[in-house]
């Protein structure tokens, strides 16, 4: 074909007048050559039609192939080309060019939102594909968002290429230039997918599969294809679908771990790490208690306290047992709860002067070696105990049914673990930790956490004195000295040296084994200022005797009743894994540690001494009182919360002897 047109040619591929194209020619600058007219004689002007505007262009291109204007792709295109396109699109069903002719009209209304909206192209494409999606783009009627019901920019720009060099065809479904068919998966249907994935990560695919079909019902795709390409998005990309599903499977498995959360941690007691977690099991009480660890990271050794509940005190207790066993650590990395950030505790760091460095919430991997031990623990000893109730949801249910069945097909006299109590799981753990120190550790080079420590460069000092460190560990309150002493919890201590004080605040610490004694400190300097007491209360340790005399003949009783039906006659595997003979070791790492020192250490001595001669001579006082009656309704049963008399505790003790079998 020709390239060279005149305006006689161009006006009757327009079907318009000369003169339309002549005024057009001139306003838009149209690039032309000068000619003889060989007809009737003069110049005339011919036109490049490469260099044509495009609907000029397309409208010259379809009457000569005599095909539809839309079919012209926007480009320079050699007629054979143009032929090929033509036949391509005679094949396709009548939905197929419907849907071509509606993404044409979309993309008209994007270039005139273009022109109006004044932003770049790519800025345009952004906002048009909201708007879309909102079913308000500009220039966009209603029906068609029913057949393509959510196009993306990048949709956009691939539509826009596709029109630019193919044409009309390049907007066909299914259609690719390379190879003539297209992946059945449209674009539209991979973020479909994506989409309805994030929303709900367990979805089926089968369900999948019927939302694509309802959504998408022109030419939607097989059940097999829409199968293979979701098994393939969760193969190629496991980590994305492992956040999706569950973002705590997504950190054990795929959150970087780069780096060594022991580098610069080069002697022992440099840092601890503490936390808390529930127990895998349930005591003989029916109750799961909590589990308060402590490990030192040079050496990996550890001290657990069990507790009813991670409460200040326990945590205290716990830090104790670890100065009392190893030294005074610098650094605790501790867990962001309340109880973690109790007074008591942040009080008893701060005088012990060890650093707690804040971590960030709901980063467990912070303080990796703790959990880790804990994870060892519940491994390697929880699983083997009586009471053992699995390490999550689905362990336990497992565990049930198979109670369950179990006890459908047990046998007469099959025998029944009896779960341990609070004080036996404690023991239990403290023998299974002397087992864990003298055991090869893979974290710290195949070595055993007992000799690893002996390897320390420096030991921190140590405060061998329990007393003094009770009273730095003790709970601590703000009170003011009032004219009648001291109030706390409804009761007033005195001391004839607090006359010195009244309407002082001063810093007060409970005794953790009197509830009668209390020792003040001086608010603004921190000096010992005296051990007060209350008589009143010298006599809670004969209220704790009698629950505590009551609780263990309940639990008696149901042993020796579940122990006369089971007749147990064997060991466990608790007490066949524990009784490995373990290396005598020393009692001490070194020969010698030095007694740590400091201000709040001296001071706390004194108070240690004054509360010890204050309840030695609370004691003495007691011995030289009358032995007073107790009122009847003076005890309180535990168990029912209700209270008791001498004679009903005394009538219960006679019942629950073991009565004689007759016959």
């Amino acid at each position: 074909m020709e390239a060279g047109l005149t305006v006689k040619d161009i006006a009757e591929a327009l079907q318009i007048t000369k003169q339309a194209i002549f005024k057009r020619s001139q306003k838009d600058n149209w690039p032309f050559k000068e000619s003889p007219n060989k007809t009737g004689g003069g110049i005339q002007k011919i036109f490049d039609i490469n260099k044509l505007p495009l609907d000029i262009h397309a409208a010259v291109m379809a009457s000569r192939l005599k095909c539809e204007t839309y079919l012209i792709p926007p480009k320079e295109i050699d007629e054979n080309k143009i032929k090929e396109i033509s036949d391509i699109w005679s094949k396709q069903p009548e939905k197929n060019q419907n849907r071509a002719l509606i993404r044409l009209q979309i993309l008209q209304a994007l270039d005139e939102y273009c022109k109006a909206s004044g932003h770049k192209q790519t800025y345009a494409e952004k906002i048009f594909s909201v708007l879309y999606l909102d079913r308000n783009a500009p220039g966009v009627d209603a029906e068609i968002y029913t057949i393509e019901s959510g196009i993306s920019e990048a949709t956009l720009r691939r539509w826009r290429a596709a029109y630019k060099k193919e044409g009309l065809i390049g907007l066909l479904p299914k259609y690719k230039t390379n190879s003539g068919i297209q992946t059945v998966i449209t674009p539209e249907m991979k973020t479909f997918i994506y989409r309805h994935i994030a929303q709900k990560p367990g979805i089926k695919t089968a369900h999948i599969f019927k939302l694509i079909t309802k959504t998408f019902q022109n030419d939607p795709p097989s059940r097999k294809t829409v199968y293979r390409y979701v098994n393939r998005l969760k193969k190629d990309d496991p980590a994305l679908f492992s956040f999706l599903r569950d973002p705590s499977e997504w950190k054990n498995k795929y959150q970087p771990s780069f780096g060594d959360s022991a580098a610069g941690i080069d002697y022992f007691c440099h840092t601890w790490e503490m936390d808390s977690t529930p127990a895998d099991v349930v005591t003989s009480d029916g109750k799961r208690c909590a589990i308060v660890g402590t490990i030192d990271i040079f050496s990996r050794k550890a001290v657990v306290v069990v507790s009813p509940t991670s409460k200040s005190l326990a945590i205290a207790a716990c830090i104790k047992k670890g100065i009392l066993k190893w030294a005074v650590p610098g650094r605790i990395r501790k867990d962001n709860g309340s109880d973690y950030k109790s007074a008591q505790i942040t009080t008893a760091t701060e005088v012990l002067g060890i650093q707690t460095p804040p971590l960030k919430k709901y980063t467990p991997e912070q303080k990796p070696f703790v959990e880790r031990f804990f994870s060892t623990l519940s491994v390697g000893l929880e699983e083997l105990l009586p009471g053992y109730i699995g390490h999550c949801v689905k362990d336990r249910q497992a565990i049930r049914e198979r109670n369950t069945w179990g006890a459908k097909i047990m046998e007469a006299g099959a025998v029944v673990e009896i779960p341990v109590s609070m004080q036996e799981l404690q023991a239990i753990i403290d023998k299974w930790i002397e087992v864990y120190e003298n055991a090869p550790h893979s974290g710290i080079g195949n070595q055993t956490p007992f000799e690893k420590a002996k390897q320390s460069r420096f030991f921190p000092q140590k405060i061998r004195d329990e007393r003094r460190l009770d009273e730095l560990l003790a709970p601590v309150e703000n009170r003011t000295v009032t004219k009648k002493g001291i109030k706390i919890g409804g009761f007033f201590y005195v001391n004839i040296v607090l006359m010195d004080h009244i309407g002082k605040p001063v810093i007060v610490r409970r005794n953790l084994t009197n509830a009668g004694i209390i020792t003040v400190y001086s608010r603004s300097t921190g000096e010992f200022i005296c051990a007060a007491s209350n008589g009143e209360l010298q006599g809670q340790a004969l209220e704790e005797y009698i629950i505590a005399k009551k609780r263990h003949l309940k639990n008696l009783k149901g042993q020796v009743t579940a122990l006369n039906y089971l007749k147990l006659g064997h060991r466990n595997a608790v007490q066949i894994l524990l009784e490995d003979q373990i290396t005598p070791r020393e009692e001490k790492l070194i020969p010698f540690q030095q007694n740590a020192d400091s201000p709040a250490i001296r001071e706390a001595m004194k108070a240690a001494e004054a509360s010890a001669l204050s309840e030695l001579s609370g004691l003495e006082s007691q011995q030289n009182k009358p032995i007073r009656q107790l009122p009847v309704k003076c005890l309180i049963d535990p168990v029912d919360s209700s209270w008791m008399s001498k004679e009903d505790i005394d009538r219960e003790f006679e019942n629950s002897k073991p009565q004689k079998m007759h016959g």
